[in-house]
């Protein structure tokens, strides 16, 4: 495994917050972010950014960008936020199945929270952190990647 693309809706909100959470305890492995409906070249929400400050990963240098059919190839591993992102790339993208997940652990989503409130935001990180726990562990099992931890 060498890379995994995250895809959301705007790419402001969740995959910059679960990029940046990847990225923090992932070597070896690229990790980026795109949105299906993406606000190109708009940097991360400001909540966004105030929360993963907090917890010490800084997105400040995020910029939105769109997802291509491209991408499909270009990416080990496409994790998605919720099920629109995967029935919009599966249909771009056909030969894609089988390398798209959802990044919510138990296959559910993660409620976008833009135009929510900064406690939106951390109810938001906080299932980010407990999935991407899970894919580091579940990461860890299946290459070779190096977690910190």
């Amino acid at each position: 495994m060498e890379s995994i693309l995250i895809v959301c809706t705007g790419n402001i909100c969740r995959s910059p917050m679960a990029e940046g959470y990847l990225k923090e305890y992932l070597s070896g492995i690229k990790v980026e972010s795109a949105g299906v409906d993406a606000v190109v070249g708009s940097g991360a929400d400001k909540f966004a950014k105030s929360v993963m400050a907090d917890v010490g990963i800084d997105i400040e240098a995020h910029r939105a960008r769109q997802f291509e059919s491209w991408m499909c190839k270009a990416y080990d591993l496409i994790l998605v936020l919720d099920r629109s992102q995967r029935e919009y790339i599966e249909r771009a993208s056909p030969f894609s199945r089988g390398r798209i997940f959802p990044f919510e652990k138990e296959g559910g989503e993660i409620e976008d929270p833009f135009r929510g409130g900064i406690d939106k935001f951390r109810r938001v990180y906080t299932e980010i952190e407990r999935s991407g726990a899970f894919w580091l562990n579940r990461l860890e099992q299946l290459c070779t990647a190096s977690v910190r931890g």
